[in-house]
């Protein structure tokens, strides 16, 4: 199960109701969390939990699948979900719900893992031979493509500062 973890070390377990599995990755400074959960069904889901412990569950339309990893400041998340035809593609919800999900340009596979508080997100994706590629997207949808040096084996990007400097690692 998901936990939030105190400054003073409290432990609290944190799943929304009717969770069998949930994991949290994204907090927000004021102690927002984000994250996912399977229901008793086998289906999954996003959710986010306010600091007061109230939780807002959401789907992406037509996901077989939702897994939530970056949360900003603002209370947008980022993510991404299979699509009914069992492709992963990534999205961001705003912090009104407002969904948009995007893919990079050549991507069979796309996974979002951070978003900054201006709405920028990155991520990788795969393209048809396989091999994973870093990206950006800005908060205007333009999406820019990159490669680690010596990535030639697969660039991930998992996290976005405010800053926009964007942390992941690669293999050679």
């Amino acid at each position: 199960h998901a936990f939030l973890r105190t400054s003073d070390g409290t432990m609290t377990s944190i799943a929304p109701q009717n969770a069998a599995t949930s994991y949290a990755y994204g907090i927000a400074r004021k102690g927002s969390i984000a994250g996912y959960y399977e229901d008793a069904g086998s289906a999954w889901h996003g959710f986010l939990r306010n600091p007061k412990g109230m939780f807002k569950t959401f789907d992406v339309p037509g996901a077989s699948f939702v897994a939530v990893y970056g949360m900003n400041d603002h209370g947008a998340v980022t993510g991404f979900y299979r699509d009914q035809a069992e492709v992963t593609r990534s999205f961001v919800r705003d912090s009104d719900g407002t969904i948009e999900t995007f893919d990079p340009a050549g991507s069979t596979f796309t996974a979002a893992y951070g978003i900054d508080d201006d709405g920028a997100v990155t991520g990788y994706y795969m393209d048809a031979s396989f091999v994973a590629h870093g990206f950006l997207r800005e908060p205007d949808g333009t999406m820019t493509s990159f490669d680690a040096p010596g990535g030639a084996n697969g660039t991930y990007a998992n996290g976005i500062s405010s800053n926009g400097e964007i942390a992941g690692y690669y293999i050679d």
